[in-house]
């Protein structure tokens, strides 16, 4: 199992680059380079695939396709399949500015057509035999070429397309093919640079913590191609759709829209729908967070028609037989895979019996910690072992000095009471080496709080559709001192990974 002891939480898209979004190329390595010089052995990050609505990484098409706006251009250019204008087009007018997700689609769609049209027979080889090994390309290619022919979402499209007559499914190939190879040929590439940037990574000592949301989007290529293991009507909608209840979060719940499982009918199968991405996500990560976990053991169920999440009903999930399927199915292939699992929000005695038998260690976030009194499972001394990967706040969380100036007086008391202080100067760092000093074995800090940022900086607010994932690092600040920190502290802590010491 590996094991973090010390890790920055901060998503592709945030970290520094020339082209207005992080990519897998330089931007990457520079990034791990920082990660390694700061005494890190972690970086944990968001899904990458395709963005949907509101930029989310959470809504995404595909649970296995990499979103083509990460890929880097620069070796484009140098093996000679871009011209240089074309590179330096990529190029944004505000590099550290927020992540200009439209700009960045259109242009490097225009640069790979681009691409395209010079690669040679050895390429289309290499692309043709990761396309035969990789069984989910098919299907999620054939889907987004016929996405941009019918110009709708896949519940739209003519009935034997819609319900996947296979018939028509491949005579609709056929006559698009040109435009699935292309898209074969991006999946490819991005599949390149990801295991070129991983490697790198390994070498520098940072195992790479990657992110499974529990439900795939409605208009996904997984939805579309497996209809049967899905809550649908004959039209292809949703009966019922996921969610959460009420919570500190939001007043009305927060309805995702997912459509639900029908868990008979994977079950039936082997949970191969489940074994198949967890062996996907071990090909990419050396960990992997599972979003959501409580709905492993109960998931909140809200009728399509619902005004808002306020309506659903709890209903019993597939539980510990799912589990024992994912880790059979990473044994029998060979494949290393370490599990983290979300456990945060309405958390019972069950959901805990689950991780527990699982061998999964959960999360503990320290903004959670000071609302419930001194016997709050998130304060570090009531941590009942090292089996958990602690925080000081997640990607959903506001900034530690946002949060602190957000408090109650009771609250904020409380903070400067256990953390043997008072005020807001040097909070986060505060936070940090309580975090630090905890017994948990893994500990995550997003990059805002080492950067002492406020609420200028979060991430993303739950429940709201626009204006959030945009954040970036300003590159400036990843300074040779401010690693030398991050390594103090870690130091410190006894956090540092061994070759390091």
């Amino acid at each position: 199992m590996v094991t973090i002891p010390a890790g920055i939480l901060a998503h592709l898209s945030a970290i520094p680059s020339p082209y207005g979004v992080g990519t897998l190329g330089k931007p990457a390595r520079d990034w791990i380079d920082f990660l390694a010089a700061a005494g890190q052995s972690g970086w944990q990050l968001l899904p990458l695939g395709p963005v949907g609505p509101g930029y989310s990484p959470y809504q995404t098409n595909s649970s296995y396709a990499g979103d083509p706006i990460y890929i880097d251009p620069e070796p484009l250019y140098r093996a000679g399949w871009i011209s240089k204008e074309s590179w330096q087009r990529c190029l944004a007018e505000t590099p550290e500015g927020p992540a200009d997700y439209d700009r960045r689609r259109t242009v490097m769609r225009q640069l790979l057509r681009e691409s395209f049209q010079y690669i040679d027979r050895s390429v289309f080889a290499a692309v043709d035999r990761f396309a035969e090994e990789q069984p989910w390309v098919t299907g999620y290619t054939r889907f987004v070429a016929f996405a941009e022919y019918f110009g709708a979402p896949w519940i739209e499209w003519p009935e034997p397309i819609r319900r996947g007559d296979r018939a028509a499914v491949e005579a609709l190939g056929e006559r698009l093919w040109e435009r699935i190879a292309f898209e074969r040929y991006v999946q490819w590439l991005f599949d390149q640079q990801y295991h070129a940037m991983r490697d790198y990574a390994r070498q520098r000592g940072i195992a790479i913590l990657g992110d499974l949301p529990i439900y795939p989007a409605l208009d996904s290529a997984d939805v579309w191609t497996h209809p049967d293991c899905f809550e649908l009507g004959r039209d292809g909608r949703p009966t019922r759709v996921a969610g959460v209840p009420p919570d500190a979060f939001s007043a009305d719940g927060q309805r995702w829209d997912n459509p639900l499982y029908r868990w008979e009918r994977i079950a039936a199968d082997g949970y191969r729908l489940w074994t198949d991405r967890m062996l996907h996500m071990a090909r990419l990560y050396d960990c992997v967070r599972i979003d959501h976990f409580r709905g492993i053991e109960s998931y909140w169920a809200v009728p399509a028609g619902a005004p808002t999440a306020r309506e659903g009903v709890w209903l019993p999930g597939p539980g510990l037989p799912l589990i024992e399927a994912i880790t059979g199915a990473l044994q029998k292939a060979g494949a290393s895979l370490s599990l983290i699992a979300e456990d945060l929000g309405i958390i019972t005695d069950a959901v805990r019996a689950l991780r527990k038998k699982a061998g999964i260690p959960g999360m503990k976030v320290l903004h959670f910690a000071f609302g419930s009194g001194e016997g709050c499972e998130y304060l570090p001394q009531n941590y009942e072992d090292a089996n958990t990967v602690v925080y000081t706040g997640t990607h959903d969380n506001d900034t530690t000095l946002g949060w602190y100036r957000s408090l109650p007086d009771w609250e904020r008391a409380f903070v400067d009471r256990t953390l043997g202080r008072h005020g807001e100067i040097d909070i986060h760092w505060s936070l940090i080496q309580l975090a630090m000093g905890s017994v948990a074995a893994n500990c995550i800090i997003p990059i805002q709080d080492y950067l002492g940022f406020g609420s200028e900086a979060r991430f993303n607010i739950p429940g709201t559709p626009s204006g959030n994932w945009r954040w970036r690092i300003p590159g400036r600040l990843l300074t040779d001192g401010l690693a030398r920190r991050i390594r103090a502290v870690t130091a410190a802590y006894g956090r540092l990974p061994a070759a390091g010491e």
